[in-house]
């Protein structure tokens, strides 16, 4: 997929103020493509070396959905799972790997929120 020039700039300066901050805040308008932007932004994080994996969490079923399949459409080299409320699972026991330990965690904790304006 190729992004317009203002969703690399999105992408570029997101990624920009990860890498010095270990988190921001990027926001966007409706319809900018948020959602591209972060599959771009975790790809790119991904491909740098930067995350070995990456925990996107969505308060809508659809907005799960819709986050994984533009993700595929971004990094189809990238494998994907989902996870929601239609599970048949009731308890679930997760191992978060910053439960190790920076030293440790091969995934940064990046939190991106994107809200439209």
């Amino acid at each position: 997929m190729i992004l317009r020039p203002r969703q690399i700039e999105f992408v570029e300066k997101s990624v920009a103020a990860l890498k010095k901050y270990n988190n921001t805040v990027s926001v966007a308008f409706t319809g900018a493509g948020k959602t591209i932007c972060l599959s771009a932004v975790i790809k790119r994080l991904i491909a740098e070396g930067i995350v070995r994996k990456a925990l996107i969490i969505a308060h809508r079923d659809e907005i799960t959905y819709q986050n994984q399949d533009k993700f595929l459409k971004v990094a189809p080299d990238i494998t994907t799972s989902l996870f929601n409320a239609d599970s048949k699972y009731r308890v679930i026991y997760a191992d978060p790997p910053w439960s190790y330990g920076d030293e440790c965690s091969g995934m940064g904790l990046f939190n991106c929120y994107c809200k439209p304006i």
